[in-house]
């Protein structure tokens, strides 16, 4: 059961994530062949996400939207692709292989330009906003863990390991990751004011992002920046407390 738990946390944590960023990226690639074809007055049969069985699909004008089994690309079907079909003159004016040479290749190139494009405004956008991160503060340390017998604390600050400034706990994540079965030296800011060193020794352990390449990385048991302690302050000298 506990095996069962931990393989849905990992799908959750990275191949569901994996999955929906893949879909977004498809789906813009596929929306750019989509826009400038029907920009030409190409008539597009299909806008498909995924290989394969259509499982859900609908009709809007004269196209078919649907998504299909496999997960892993997408197409567009565009009215006389086929060099080998016979198009009516009637219909030509619609047909992909019947526009001039200048308007398929633009067709063509939509897809990847627009990749381009939306990971340009999205990595602007992050940049504008920026993203909130967790300070290398330790959280909640179990008596009874590896990192309490290293002499962590809640609340302790870690500002370096080995000599490195730590400005957010992905870098003490990282530094102990690259680091299995090593000891390492961490500079602590205690109490706010109180700077003290701590050695401590990982352990290697199975890498939990299945997407890694690295196997084993280090950590140490017990230390953690989540915590569930509650801070209860008082605005003056005066304010009761209960």
């Amino acid at each position: 059961m506990e095996s069962f738990i931990t393989l849905i946390q990992e799908f959750t944590s990275s191949i569901g994530p994996f999955f929906i960023a893949l879909g977004l990226l498809i789906f813009v690639h596929e929306l750019g062949h989509f826009l400038v074809a029907k920009f030409y007055k190409v008539r597009v049969e299909t806008f498909s996400l995924g290989f394969g069985k259509k499982i859900l699909q609908f009709q809007y004008g004269e196209t078919t939207y649907c998504v299909s089994l496999i997960p892993l690309g997408g197409y567009v079907k565009m009215f006389g692709d086929d060099p080998s079909a016979q198009i009516a003159d009637e219909d030509r004016h619609h047909s992909f292989l019947h526009k001039p040479v200048g308007q398929r290749i633009a067709i063509v190139l939509a897809g990847p330009l627009m990749n381009l494009l939306f990971a340009a405004i999205l990595y602007s956008g992050i940049a504008i906003v920026g993203k909130p991160v967790a300070g290398p503060h330790v959280g909640d340390i179990d008596p009874q863990s590896t990192a309490a017998t290293y002499g962590f604390r809640s609340g302790d600050v870690i500002t370096a390991i080995d000599g490195v400034p730590t400005t957010s706990w992905k870098d003490v994540t990282t530094q102990l990751e690259q680091k299995p079965e090593q000891t390492l030296s961490f500079e602590i800011q205690r109490n706010g004011k109180e700077t003290i060193t701590l050695t401590a020794k990982t352990s290697p352990t199975k890498n939990p992002n299945i997407l890694s390449t690295t196997q084993v990385v280090g950590t140490i048991s017990g230390l953690q920046h989540k915590s569930n302690a509650a801070v209860v302050a008082t605005t003056t000298p005066e304010t009761p407390t209960r």
